[in-house]
């Protein structure tokens, strides 16, 4: 049961129950830190969706095409989206010749950009495409930041508000309604026990449905994220105990680095979590989260061996919904008691649902008879 009509009424909540309590905050190496409110993302929320109504006819129904990947305008972007009950189709900008033969097959109603050589470039490939720029110096009257202050933070939907079933996401070649994204963010907060009161922290970008669910299920939940885009493996720690973060979303990539980097410190007599930082100072963190493709067996061992920290996992299933799963081959009553006894600090509260892929998970005995969770390889 959803208790709330959208996805525009979920954002009114928060921003009433906690106005001013911490949403976002973004560590990127090079630049100053972004933080921004729940009050802020909902006044930021409604002036882009007045810009994107009634300055470039975004309508219900239709697409919106976001080729970027920062954190604070991808939210602030998809809830203006949302609040009008438009859909967003987010486009990697790995190669822009990629991008102009996407974008070229897909109905877009407007495109946002960041950089105004990129958007230049884009604008005369795609001349028929209204292109919003975003960021750097702005080069015409098409500038996002620009446009967007001056519009006022109430929003009034020129059609009828968007339900639940109202579409939001388009992700490879699925479309996920705004009820899919918000039991997506349910599915995790349930099987993760993540609530208002928590932290959680994010390496992984907002590509994709994995990249996403941070973001979703800190807004669902009235949490706060830290959005670490650090490839840093002495940083990952850092990052945790600089954000008190309960729940960490990570990468494969990122595991492997921080078991070297354990070893590398082990080796060199240093403490393994970073010079200055010890178990004690990540207490708070229950458990690491990774998508399944990213790991195997043998990375699973390595780093639960070098840190002791469990790992949970879940993926999106062929409709494209969110599906948590238990890495594990027992049942759940059988899984809480090992948690109890070799992971008290783990205490989810409640069962993860296993699905069929959960065959791809196995248990064995350790060296001193404990039953330890694996991926199969």
């Amino acid at each position: 049961m959803i208790p709330f009509r959208n996805l525009r009424q979920l954002l009114s909540m928060q921003a009433k129950a906690s106005p001013e309590k911490l949403f976002l905050a973004i560590h990127q190496p090079g630049s100053e830190t972004q933080i921004i409110s729940y009050a802020e993302l909902n006044a930021r929320a409604h002036q882009t969706a007045n810009l994107l109504q009634d300055g470039c006819g975004l309508m219900p129904g239709q697409t919106l095409a976001l080729i970027d990947d920062q954190a604070a305008d991808v939210a602030v972007i998809l809830l203006a989206c949302w609040l009008i009950g438009a859909v967003v189709v987010m486009v990697p900008l790995h190669d822009e010749a990629q991008v102009v033969s996407r974008l070229g097959d897909e109905v877009i109603t407007v495109g946002i950009v960041r950089g105004a050589e990129r958007t230049a470039r884009l604008r005369a490939q795609l001349p028929d495409l209204p292109l919003l720029q975003i960021g750097g110096a702005a080069v015409d009257d098409w500038h996002f930041d620009s446009l967007v202050a001056r519009l006022s933070n109430t929003f009034f939907n020129d059609a009828p508000e968007p339900s639940l079933e109202s579409p939001a996401l388009r992700l490879a070649g699925h479309m996920l309604t705004q009820r899919d994204v918000i039991e997506a963010a349910q599915t995790v907060a349930q099987a993760h026990a993540i609530s208002g009161n928590q932290n959680l922290l994010s390496s992984t970008g907002l590509s994709g449905m994995t990249g996403l669910l941070p973001l979703l299920v800190a807004l669902l939940t009235g949490s706060s994220l830290t959005l670490a885009l650090h490839h840093d493996p002495a940083g990952l720690f850092r990052q945790i105990t600089a954000a008190r973060a309960h729940v960490a979303f990570v990468t494969g990539s990122e595991l492997e680095q921080a078991v070297q980097f354990g070893d590398a410190q082990q080796t060199a007599g240093r403490a393994i979590y970073g010079d200055g930082l010890y178990q004690q100072d990540i207490r708070q963190l229950r458990h690491f989260f990774c998508p399944p493709h990213h790991l195997t067996t043998d990375l699973l061992r390595r780093f639960t061996d070098r840190y002791g920290q469990f790992i949970l996992t879940g993926a999106v299933d062929a409709a494209g919904r969110y599906q948590t799963l238990m890495p594990i081959d027992w049942t759940w009553d059988a899984y809480r008691h090992w948690l109890l006894k070799h992971a008290p600090a783990l205490c989810l509260g409640c069962p993860v649902t296993p699905t069929v892929d959960a065959a791809a998970y196995h248990s064995e005995s350790d060296e001193a008879g404990r039953r330890v969770v694996y991926a199969s390889s």
